[in-house]
């Protein structure tokens, strides 16, 4: 396409580019979407408009948005309607507050310049009503009338194995690797297309968007605002992570700009969920490719006829895209409105589609029937066209480790299932030197470089990550390493985050519950959740009162909650172990500060310490050395324990009453200090404690359910930690993350609720058999 001087131009980006690829003459020419005019045309908005919508009406940022995408289309107020009236009323509001964004210049920038649209399958009646009022040139897109045939596979890797070979068919044949185009492509697509594409060296570039707000750094950040400033949160994070990475800049720098484009807002805190969605929809920065096969989307694109294109997934669920009537803005008002409706739409994409389709010249049409998970069907679109659809046969010539899988796969079918394939002989014969069943599971080592690398050059442990480690090296690098696990948010983890914050308030003076628990439930729009957090209010009431009761036979009078704590090793790089302490009460006493240490469950708690002998369930010993590191003089310990906070296993016992029982569910379960006078200060009435579980006293002497442990064994058992502390950051700088799992006398702990048991191919001779040991015996010397 010729360019005209003192014009402007209406096109997509991708119609943008190759108009500028194809014309070299400097003349006065302006380009612009169809979208940024009508913008211009009309008003647009930025975060003011949007943070206003959200503080207002309370509401999350995407309903801020669906409010004012939609509010361009109400000019009046002549439907009997609730939702076209709560438009109506928003656009008043955003009008008289000066939150929409006119462009007061469009009409000089437009003034003796001819307008141009071109390249756009469809334009939509509310755009064309605009573009009318400004006489704009309007060029059909025109159609071409190619045929195709369709080929059908029974499962996804066939489709796209077919397509390998097609693609290295061309490039052997000359084709240039950038003039070859996958799409349609999904999330379906994406993994087994780099896993297969790998295999045949094929490089490709997919569009597959990964979220910056799941990477490390953007959840350090949410976690550091809860109790900092977002300036001290950045500032940490400048600190723990390397921003000479290139991955880690980009994503600071980012979160930044996400920041800033909140300035005029003083509270950051008040819009943390703007922020949140913002993060969501930024993506982790892409390593470009120079030759590569490249994935693009047929919509508004320019097809030239020495491209190669691949439509693959020409199945229903994909293609044509479907329209429901779902929008804030029914059929019914839409039709009103002269906007189309969701019927219109689904005509109009199939049409646009068939059209598209018939246009491209060198195109390889393919779809699946199946994948590992669900059945598909063809599209619907086969009605329109008249392509013959042929059953597509995979010949595989260019990859030798394709066959070797294979073959792997027929073998597995023939000794397990009794079934022959009929390539099984051909490929047997070929590929004589399978090692079929060799399989070497062993970790092979990494590179110290690669290894600091992907740990920034710094290296935090918590008592998580160290029981990790302890359980088997190979887990935690899969967990704490390479991140392998992704953060399942559930509603019962959301209680006990709730359950957590609360309590760390709840002894401030002027708290409310009430109003603080409604500030929690706010954020949550489920109905289903605000209903049962409604009735987990009267539970944390309970909780809170009894704990209450509990402090006031303690003579303890200060307390740290939610504590986080730092503890700086040496090493080759930074070394970090950390942990958060929920509750520490203490009291100070000349030279000497007495403390007890308690930490918050909503499960069923476990305080056998055995397995700290091997460095597993350490985390009570754990707070017991983080508590000896804090800037605390003289830490004398009086208990360490775990108190439920959260019981749903309330069963009845004889002579009890409910609250009673609950109450009882409430004592601390853990270790206290054998000596007396210290006891004393925590529970003045231990000899019958209604505060630790089990504490009782009789002429006899304490009852034997008691947990008691003298200082001495408490210094033990943290040097014990402190040991395994030091030699889990040894062992993972050495890169030492060999599968070794622990089975102690019968239990494969190690192994239980493990997500990478289908990783690692356990052997029997990769278990590290081990005896459990009583902690005192060992502590004491007893048991070595």
């Amino acid at each position: 396409m010729k360019l005209k001087n003192n014009s402007i131009y209406i096109v997509s980006n991708s119609v943008k580019r190759d108009i500028l690829l194809n014309n070299n003459e400097l003349i006065n020419t302006k380009f612009m979407s169809l979208e940024e005019l009508i913008d211009k045309l009309t008003f647009t908005y930025d975060n003011k408009a949007i943070c206003y919508l959200t503080n207002k009406y309370n509401i999350k940022k995407e309903v801020a948005l669906t409010y004012l995408n939609n509010i361009k289309y109400i000019d009046n107020d002549d439907f009997n309607n609730e939702s076209i009236k709560k438009l109506i009323d928003i656009k008043k509001e955003l009008e008289d507050n000066n939150l929409l964004i006119k462009d007061n210049y469009i009409d000089l920038l437009l003034n003796n310049k001819e307008v141009i649209v071109y390249g756009y399958d469809y334009i939509p009646k509310y755009y064309k009503k605009y573009l009318d009022k400004i006489n704009a040139n309007i060029i059909d897109k025109e159609y071409k009338d190619y045929k195709h045939d369709i080929y059908e596979f029974n499962f996804i890797d066939e489709e796209i194995e077919y397509v390998s070979n097609k693609i290295i068919d061309l490039i052997n044949n000359g084709i240039d690797i950038n003039k070859i185009k996958l799409s349609n492509i999904d999330d379906d697509y994406i993994i087994p297309i780099k896993r297969i594409f790998e295999l045949y060296n094929i490089p490709v570039e997919l569009n597959n968007n990964d979220s910056i707000y799941n990477t490390l750094i953007i959840k350090d950040f949410l976690s550091l605002i809860k109790d900092n400033s977002i300036e001290e949160s950045l500032d940490i994070l400048k600190e723990k992570y390397d921003l000479s990475n290139e991955d880690n800049n980009y994503i600071y720098n980012k979160l930044i700009n996400v920041i800033n484009s909140y300035s005029f807002i003083e509270d950051k805190s008040t819009i943390i969920n703007n922020i949140i969605y913002d993060l969501k929809h930024i993506y982790t920065n892409k390593k470009i490719l120079r030759n590569k096969v490249e994935t693009i989307s047929l919509s508004n694109s320019i097809i030239n006829d020495d491209n190669y294109i691949f439509l693959m997934n020409f199945n229903s669920s994909s293609i044509p895209k479907i329209y429901k009537d779902d929008d804030y803005i029914s059929d019914e008002i839409k039709e009103k409105l002269g906007l189309e409706t969701s019927k219109e739409l689904n005509k109009i994409e199939k049409k646009i589609d068939i059209n598209r389709i018939k246009s491209i010249k060198n195109l390889t049409i393919t779809y699946k029937l199946k994948t590992p998970y669900e059945k598909y069907i063809k599209s619907t679109l086969l009605d329109g066209l008249d392509f013959e659809v042929k059953q597509g046969k995979v010949i595989n010539k260019y990859s030798n480790k394709i066959n070797y899988f294979k073959l792997s796969n027929k073998l597995d079918d023939l000794i397990k299932f009794s079934y022959k394939d009929d390539d099984l002989d051909y490929l047997y014969s070929t590929y004589k030197d399978i090692k079929y069943r060799c399989f070497d599971n062993s970790f092979k080592g990494i590179n110290r470089d690669d290894l600091y690398k992907l740990l920034n050059n710094k290296l935090s442990l918590s008592y998580s990550s160290m029981n990790n480690y302890y359980k088997c090296p190979f887990r935690y690098y899969m967990e704490n390493v390479l991140y392998l696990s992704k953060e399942e948010k559930t509603f019962a983890i959301d209680i006990g985050n709730i359950f957590h914050e609360l309590l760390s308030k709840s002894f401030n003076d002027n708290f409310d519950l009430d109003e603080e628990f409604d500030k929690v439930v706010s954020t949550t729009s489920v109905p289903k959740e605000i209903f049962f957090l409604n009735k987990l209010k009267e539970e944390l009431k309970f909780v809170i009162d009894t704990i209450k009761y509990q402090n006031s036979f303690s003579s303890l009078d200060k307390a740290l909650y939610e504590n986080k704590v730092y503890v700086n090793k040496t090493g080759s790089i930074k070394l970090t172990f950390t942990g958060t302490i929920d509750k520490l009460l203490y009291k100070e006493d000349n030279d000497k500060t007495y403390v007890v240490i308690i930490d918050y469950k909503t499960g069923n708690p476990d305080i056998n310490l055995n397995n700290s002998v091997y460095g597993i369930d350490m985390q009570l010993p754990v707070y017991l050395y983080l508590t000896k590191n804090m800037d605390i003089k003289n830490v004398e310990v009086i208990g360490f324990y775990l108190q439920r906070i959260l019981d749903n296993e309330i069963s009845k016992e004889k002579g009890k009453s409910y609250s009673s029982i609950k109450k009882d569910k409430l004592k601390l379960l853990g270790y206290t200090n054998s000596d007396e006078g210290l006891i004393s200060l925590f529970d003045k009435n231990y000899f019958d404690s209604e505060v630790i579980k089990s504490m009782k006293k009789t002429k006899n002497g304490f009852s034997s359910y008691a947990k008691l442990i003298n200082t001495d064994n408490i210094n033990r058992l943290i040097d014990l930690t402190e040991k395994h502390i030091d030699n889990a950051f040894d062992k993972v700088l050495d890169g030492d993350f060999s599968i070794k799992p622990k089975r102690i006398d019968n239990e494969l702990l190690s192994c239980k609720y493990c997500k990478y048991r289908d990783v690692c191919f356990r052997k029997e001779e990769d278990i590290e058999n081990v005896k459990e040991k009583d902690i005192f015996d060992y502590l004491n010397g007893g048991e070595k």
